[in-house]
């Protein structure tokens, strides 16, 4: 039996359920794009990634800087008591300024090795950190105070041996 425009009731089933599978599927779509998003706030707004912003040209060389001229803070993200006091205490015995040593206090999820978070303006004192501390996270944020922040991950064994700093 068919209604007024023609359809038989098992039509009428199929094609309810087809709009509600492209509504689910919408909003399965949505929820993944909104998890990914809250992850990157998470991150600390991460506008720039480590491959990404090592192979831009910049306008101060790294290994220019002199490490006094750097100014960094050391974070411990892991369960690992002494750690930062550790890689800090090895960064002021390669010359580097550090003003803070403390857990993280985004308290965010560090994954992996570790994180490097400072402003635009510091972007060589980045470089030329990444340099002695290996392969962190590179994440540019929008501060605008002379400093970058050295996060540690679950993954931080040591720095890169002084010898290997390519500098």
């Amino acid at each position: 039996m068919s209604d007024e425009y023609g359809m038989t009731s098992e039509e009428r089933a199929g094609r309810r359920r087809m709009v509600l599978t492209v509504l689910l599927v919408a909003l399965i779509a949505f929820f993944v794009l909104w998890y990914a998003m809250s992850y990157v706030r998470a991150d600390g707004g991460a506008t720039t990634d480590a491959m990404t912003s090592s192979s831009s040209s910049p306008e101060t060389p790294a290994c220019s800087i002199p490490p006094k001229k750097v100014t960094v803070n050391v974070y411990n993200a892991t369960d690992r008591t002494g750690l930062a006091g550790r890689v800090a205490k090895e960064l002021r015995g390669r010359g580097f300024d550090v003003e803070l040593v403390a857990n993280d206090p985004k308290q965010a999820e560090v994954r992996g090795v570790g994180q490097l978070r400072h402003g635009k303006v510091t972007d060589p004192e980045a470089r030329l950190l990444m340099k002695h501390a290996g392969k962190l996270r590179d994440l540019q944020d929008e501060r605008t105070r002379e400093t970058v922040d050295v996060v540690l991950g679950e993954e931080f064994r040591r720095l890169v041996p002084a010898g290997e700093v390519g500098c």
